[in-house]
């Protein structure tokens, strides 16, 4: 694993750089960094320990063939400021096919979209609700192409949260950057069969009347900037 030079790390300043499957091309990861960081990932697999991330896990079966990762330097000779906003576009483009654990920077506010989703997200009407809701953030696993099923599947399970809570909700909102995308009625909670901290529910999409209220609504009034929280419950007696 060869090292940058100081007058090569001088030159490059911040980059955004892509780390390739050389057995089949794949970009698997996508980074900013400068100096070295860009060699760095092998070592970090190397001593990684208890870390089993999907990177690390890809990295250790390169390795193991006795090849080499593919390092390629993407855009270079940027700020700070410019090397995340490179990465964010680059995570965005290819999304699915990458082990990035997190999304780009302002990914959320400024991230890939469609038209339509442009339209929402600046025109969007508040939701004004009429029913005891949950409303929980797919943000991680939303593309504009998922089908209903798939989001079906990630917005019911798996959270930590109280059954006891849940259960007193009507409706069940899937919310990705701050839009409400689905609306589904919840029928039971119970403890996930593996996580057994976590909860899911079984339910059904809401009738067109329900979903007429709420869907590609904005919740953006009710979410605090930076909140990691990935759900919030919203009461009507709280209205």
């Amino acid at each position: 694993m060869s090292k940058l030079n100081q007058s090569t790390i001088e030159k490059l300043q911040y980059y955004v750089y892509l780390l390739k499957d050389p057995r089949n091309g794949d970009v698997f990861y996508v980074g900013k960094g400068k100096g070295n960081r860009i060699n760095s990932h092998s070592l970090d697999a190397l001593i990684a320990g208890t870390d089993k991330s999907e990177k690390i896990k890809r990295i250790k079966e390169i390795t193991a063939g006795n090849m080499d990762l593919d390092l390629v330097v993407l855009r270079h000779g940027l700020t700070e400021k410019a090397a995340f906003e490179v990465e964010a576009a680059a995570i965005d483009l290819l999304s699915g096919t990458l082990t990035n654990i997190m999304g780009g920077h302002h990914s959320d506010e400024r991230g890939m979209m469609t038209l339509k989703e442009i339209e929402l997200k600046y025109q969007a009407e508040p939701a004004v609700f009429k029913h005891d809701v949950l409303l929980i953030k797919v943000n991680k696993f939303y593309t504009s192409d998922i089908t209903p099923d798939d989001l079906y599947f990630r917005t019911r399970s798996a959270w930590r949260i109280s059954q006891e809570n849940a259960s007193k909700v009507e409706v069940v909102c899937a919310v990705y950057r701050g839009l409400i995308r689905e609306v589904y009625i919840p029928e039971t909670w119970s403890s996930h069969p593996v996580r057994k901290d976590r909860s899911e529910f079984t339910g059904r999409p809401a009738d067109k009347e329900i979903r007429d209220l709420y869907i590609d609504k904005s919740v953006k009034h009710l979410i605090k900037k930076g909140e990691q929280t990935p759900f919030r419950y919203i009461w009507k007696k709280d209205d």
